[in-house]
Protein backbone atom coordinates (compact mmCIF):
# COMPACT_ATOMS: atom_id res chain seq x y z
CA UNK A 1 0.00 0.00 0.00
CA UNK A 2 2.78 2.50 0.05
CA UNK A 3 2.78 3.77 3.64
CA UNK A 4 5.08 5.78 5.24
CA UNK A 5 6.94 3.89 8.19
CA UNK A 6 4.44 6.20 10.73
CA UNK A 7 1.59 4.84 8.36
CA UNK A 8 3.08 1.73 9.84
CA UNK A 9 3.20 1.81 12.87
CA UNK A 10 -0.21 3.56 13.57
CA UNK A 11 -1.14 0.61 11.56
CA UNK A 12 0.24 -1.96 13.88
CA UNK A 13 -1.04 -0.04 17.14
CA UNK A 14 -4.59 -0.38 16.07
CA UNK A 15 -4.45 -3.69 15.83
CA UNK A 16 -2.98 -4.16 19.39
CA UNK A 17 -5.71 -4.85 22.27
CA UNK A 18 -5.70 -5.73 26.39
CA UNK A 19 -2.02 -5.77 27.55
CA UNK A 20 -0.73 -4.59 24.28
CA UNK A 21 -2.19 -1.01 24.22
CA UNK A 22 -0.70 -0.57 27.96
CA UNK A 23 2.33 -1.45 26.89
CA UNK A 24 2.03 0.68 23.90
CA UNK A 25 1.01 3.86 25.97
CA UNK A 26 3.67 3.45 27.90
CA UNK A 27 6.07 2.75 25.08
CA UNK A 28 5.38 5.95 23.40
CA UNK A 29 6.43 7.73 26.53
CA UNK A 30 9.66 6.17 26.58
CA UNK A 31 10.21 7.31 22.85
CA UNK A 32 9.62 10.82 23.82
CA UNK A 33 8.81 13.57 21.27
CA UNK A 34 11.59 11.64 18.64
CA UNK A 35 9.99 10.10 15.45
CA UNK A 36 8.81 6.30 15.84
CA UNK A 37 9.36 4.34 12.96
CA UNK A 38 8.60 0.71 11.67
CA UNK A 39 12.38 -0.93 12.85
CA UNK A 40 11.62 0.97 15.87
CA UNK A 41 8.35 -0.30 16.83
CA UNK A 42 9.19 -3.99 15.61
CA UNK A 43 12.27 -4.10 17.93
CA UNK A 44 10.68 -2.92 20.59
CA UNK A 45 7.53 -5.28 20.30
CA UNK A 46 9.45 -8.23 20.00
CA UNK A 47 11.63 -7.92 22.84
CA UNK A 48 8.27 -7.33 24.77
CA UNK A 49 6.28 -10.34 23.62
CA UNK A 50 9.66 -12.71 21.89
CA UNK A 51 11.91 -12.86 24.47
CA UNK A 52 15.16 -14.57 23.37
CA UNK A 53 14.31 -17.80 24.96
CA UNK A 54 11.52 -17.92 23.02
CA UNK A 55 12.75 -17.33 19.69
CA UNK A 56 15.87 -19.89 20.54
CA UNK A 57 13.19 -22.64 21.22
CA UNK A 58 11.39 -21.86 18.38
CA UNK A 59 14.64 -21.75 16.44
CA UNK A 60 15.48 -25.61 17.32
CA UNK A 61 12.18 -26.83 16.53
CA UNK A 62 12.35 -25.52 13.34
CA UNK A 63 15.93 -27.42 12.43
CA UNK A 64 14.15 -30.24 13.82
CA UNK A 65 10.94 -29.82 11.94
CA UNK A 66 10.36 -32.99 9.91
CA UNK A 67 6.96 -33.98 7.98
CA UNK A 68 6.28 -37.49 9.63
CA UNK A 69 2.30 -38.01 8.98
CA UNK A 70 1.38 -34.57 8.04
CA UNK A 71 0.86 -34.14 4.34
CA UNK A 72 3.46 -31.69 2.32
CA UNK A 73 0.96 -28.58 3.01
CA UNK A 74 0.60 -29.08 6.54
CA UNK A 75 4.16 -29.59 6.69
CA UNK A 76 4.92 -26.49 4.73
CA UNK A 77 2.44 -24.19 6.58
CA UNK A 78 4.21 -25.15 9.77
CA UNK A 79 7.47 -24.81 8.18
CA UNK A 80 7.02 -21.23 7.34
CA UNK A 81 5.68 -20.42 10.34
CA UNK A 82 8.77 -21.57 12.30
CA UNK A 83 10.97 -20.02 9.55
CA UNK A 84 9.61 -16.50 11.15
CA UNK A 85 11.54 -16.46 13.92
CA UNK A 86 14.83 -17.60 12.13
CA UNK A 87 14.85 -15.60 9.01
CA UNK A 88 18.33 -15.38 8.41
CA UNK A 89 18.57 -19.39 8.21
CA UNK A 90 16.04 -18.77 5.12
CA UNK A 91 17.26 -15.43 3.65
CA UNK A 92 18.28 -17.39 0.52
CA UNK A 93 16.00 -19.57 -1.83
CA UNK A 94 18.52 -22.18 -1.75
CA UNK A 95 19.30 -22.67 2.03
CA UNK A 96 14.84 -22.38 2.20
CA UNK A 97 14.90 -25.41 -0.38
CA UNK A 98 17.66 -27.39 1.32
CA UNK A 99 16.23 -27.18 4.91
CA UNK A 100 12.86 -27.67 3.47
CA UNK A 101 13.93 -30.75 1.54
CA UNK A 102 15.54 -32.45 4.88
CA UNK A 103 12.70 -32.23 6.48
CA UNK A 104 10.55 -34.22 3.86
CA UNK A 105 9.18 -37.77 3.60
CA UNK A 106 11.44 -40.41 3.43
CA UNK A 107 10.01 -41.71 -0.15
CA UNK A 108 9.36 -38.73 -1.07
CA UNK A 109 13.50 -37.88 -0.20
CA UNK A 110 14.02 -41.03 -2.76
CA UNK A 111 12.33 -40.29 -5.36
CA UNK A 112 13.56 -36.44 -5.80
CA UNK A 113 17.44 -37.61 -5.55
CA UNK A 114 18.07 -38.37 -9.16
CA UNK A 115 16.41 -34.78 -10.18
CA UNK A 116 17.29 -32.44 -7.74
CA UNK A 117 15.29 -29.06 -7.69
CA UNK A 118 16.76 -25.59 -8.73
CA UNK A 119 14.28 -23.63 -6.47
CA UNK A 120 11.96 -23.98 -3.11
CA UNK A 121 8.87 -23.71 -5.21
CA UNK A 122 10.07 -26.21 -7.36
CA UNK A 123 10.40 -28.66 -4.57
CA UNK A 124 7.50 -28.10 -3.47
CA UNK A 125 5.54 -28.70 -6.52
CA UNK A 126 7.54 -31.90 -7.04
CA UNK A 127 6.86 -33.09 -3.27
CA UNK A 128 3.12 -32.48 -3.96
CA UNK A 129 2.78 -34.39 -6.92
CA UNK A 130 5.19 -37.24 -5.60
CA UNK A 131 2.43 -37.39 -3.13
CA UNK A 132 -0.13 -37.51 -4.62
CA UNK A 133 1.17 -40.22 -7.18
CA UNK A 134 1.79 -42.22 -4.22
CA UNK A 135 -1.88 -41.82 -2.56
CA UNK A 136 -3.56 -43.28 -6.05
CA UNK A 137 -0.94 -46.28 -5.33
CA UNK A 138 -1.98 -46.99 -2.07
CA UNK A 139 -5.72 -46.77 -3.13
CA UNK A 140 -5.56 -48.68 -6.03
CA UNK A 141 -3.43 -51.29 -3.54
CA UNK A 142 -6.34 -51.27 -1.27
CA UNK A 143 -9.13 -51.73 -3.77
CA UNK A 144 -6.89 -54.90 -5.13
CA UNK A 145 -6.99 -56.33 -1.45
CA UNK A 146 -10.49 -55.70 -0.87
CA UNK A 147 -11.18 -57.04 -3.63
CA UNK A 148 -9.02 -60.74 -3.34
CA UNK A 149 -10.87 -60.59 0.31
CA UNK A 150 -14.24 -60.53 -1.02
CA UNK A 151 -13.50 -63.27 -3.58
CA UNK A 152 -11.89 -65.41 -0.44
CA UNK A 153 -15.29 -64.65 1.62
CA UNK A 154 -17.07 -66.34 -1.38
CA UNK A 155 -15.12 -69.11 -1.91
CA UNK A 156 -15.47 -69.60 1.99
CA UNK A 157 -19.05 -69.27 1.81
CA UNK A 158 -19.60 -72.19 -1.20
CA UNK A 159 -17.18 -74.23 0.47
CA UNK A 160 -19.28 -74.34 3.49
CA UNK A 161 -22.47 -74.57 1.74
CA UNK A 162 -21.14 -77.44 -0.26
CA UNK A 163 -19.95 -79.36 3.59
CA UNK A 164 -23.66 -78.09 4.97
CA UNK A 165 -25.40 -79.70 2.51
CA UNK A 166 -24.11 -83.12 2.98
CA UNK A 167 -24.39 -82.93 6.85
CA UNK A 168 -27.63 -82.97 8.98
CA UNK A 169 -28.07 -79.41 11.03
CA UNK A 170 -28.01 -79.72 14.66
CA UNK A 171 -30.23 -76.62 14.71
CA UNK A 172 -33.83 -75.77 13.55
CA UNK A 173 -34.98 -79.42 13.78
CA UNK A 174 -39.19 -80.22 14.44
CA UNK A 175 -40.26 -82.41 16.78
CA UNK A 176 -40.67 -85.36 14.64
CA UNK A 177 -37.24 -84.69 12.94
CA UNK A 178 -35.81 -84.94 16.57
CA UNK A 179 -37.25 -88.58 17.09
CA UNK A 180 -35.53 -89.54 13.40
CA UNK A 181 -32.81 -89.23 11.23
CA UNK A 182 -33.44 -87.52 7.85
CA UNK A 183 -33.59 -89.78 5.59
CA UNK A 184 -30.79 -89.23 2.84
CA UNK A 185 -28.50 -89.87 6.75
CA UNK A 186 -30.21 -93.41 6.84
CA UNK A 187 -28.50 -94.77 3.91
CA UNK A 188 -24.93 -93.46 5.24
CA UNK A 189 -25.30 -94.16 8.61
CA UNK A 190 -27.43 -97.47 7.82
CA UNK A 191 -23.93 -99.33 7.97
CA UNK A 192 -22.59 -98.62 11.35
CA UNK A 193 -26.56 -98.38 12.93
CA UNK A 194 -28.83 -100.96 13.84
CA UNK A 195 -32.24 -101.54 14.55
CA UNK A 196 -32.80 -101.54 18.77
CA UNK A 197 -36.15 -103.77 17.93
CA UNK A 198 -34.73 -106.56 15.82
CA UNK A 199 -31.29 -106.23 15.17
CA UNK A 200 -31.24 -105.47 11.80
CA UNK A 201 -28.81 -103.74 10.12
CA UNK A 202 -31.16 -102.40 7.20
CA UNK A 203 -33.31 -99.89 9.23
CA UNK A 204 -33.77 -98.01 12.00
CA UNK A 205 -36.15 -98.71 15.36
CA UNK A 206 -38.70 -96.18 13.81
CA UNK A 207 -38.80 -98.01 10.48
CA UNK A 208 -39.17 -101.81 12.10
CA UNK A 209 -41.56 -103.91 10.75
CA UNK A 210 -42.27 -105.61 14.22
CA UNK A 211 -44.11 -104.33 16.97
CA UNK A 212 -41.95 -106.09 19.74
CA UNK A 213 -38.52 -106.92 20.72
CA UNK A 214 -36.61 -109.69 19.78
CA UNK A 215 -33.18 -111.22 20.98
CA UNK A 216 -30.44 -110.05 18.99
CA UNK A 217 -29.13 -113.69 19.61
CA UNK A 218 -31.44 -116.11 18.68
CA UNK A 219 -34.47 -114.42 17.43
CA UNK A 220 -36.64 -115.42 19.71
CA UNK A 221 -39.36 -112.74 21.29
CA UNK A 222 -39.71 -112.28 24.99
CA UNK A 223 -36.58 -111.67 26.63
CA UNK A 224 -33.45 -109.57 25.73
CA UNK A 225 -29.84 -110.85 24.17
CA UNK A 226 -28.48 -110.20 27.65
CA UNK A 227 -30.87 -112.38 29.43
CA UNK A 228 -30.49 -115.43 26.30
CA UNK A 229 -30.27 -118.82 27.89
CA UNK A 230 -29.08 -120.11 24.82
CA UNK A 231 -26.12 -117.42 24.70
CA UNK A 232 -25.48 -118.19 28.43
CA UNK A 233 -24.91 -122.04 27.25
CA UNK A 234 -23.05 -121.40 24.37
CA UNK A 235 -20.55 -119.24 26.10
CA UNK A 236 -20.02 -121.39 28.98
CA UNK A 237 -18.58 -124.31 26.38
CA UNK A 238 -16.20 -122.34 24.66
CA UNK A 239 -14.46 -122.25 28.54
CA UNK A 240 -11.83 -124.50 28.47
CA UNK A 241 -9.43 -125.47 31.59
CA UNK A 242 -6.10 -126.07 31.82
CA UNK A 243 -4.84 -127.60 35.22
CA UNK A 244 -6.96 -125.36 37.73
CA UNK A 245 -7.05 -122.55 35.86
CA UNK A 246 -9.60 -121.87 33.28
CA UNK A 247 -8.60 -120.31 29.55
CA UNK A 248 -10.79 -117.75 27.61
CA UNK A 249 -11.19 -118.25 24.04
CA UNK A 250 -8.49 -115.38 23.62
CA UNK A 251 -6.00 -116.83 25.60
CA UNK A 252 -5.95 -119.87 23.49
CA UNK A 253 -6.12 -117.91 20.39
CA UNK A 254 -3.01 -115.87 22.04
CA UNK A 255 -1.42 -119.31 22.81
CA UNK A 256 -1.60 -120.18 19.13
CA UNK A 257 -0.67 -117.29 17.42
CA UNK A 258 2.46 -117.61 19.40
CA UNK A 259 3.25 -121.27 18.66
CA UNK A 260 2.89 -120.15 14.69
CA UNK A 261 5.05 -117.23 15.02
CA UNK A 262 7.92 -119.42 16.85
CA UNK A 263 7.39 -122.19 13.56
Amino acid sequence: MSCSDEEKVESAAYHLRDQAVTWWEMQKTIFGEQRITWVMFRDAFERQYFPATFCLARRQEFLNLKQGDRSVMEYNAEFCRLAEFCPHLVAQDYDRMLQFTQGLAAYIQLRMSGFPGSSYREVLDRALFIEMTQQQVNQEKSKDKQLSQKRGNKGQDLQVTSEGSTRPQKSGRTTDESTSFPKRDRKKDSGGIRCFQCGSKSHLKPDCPLDHSICFYCKLPGHESRECSLKAQLETTKVTFQGDRPTQPWQQRGSQTNQSASR
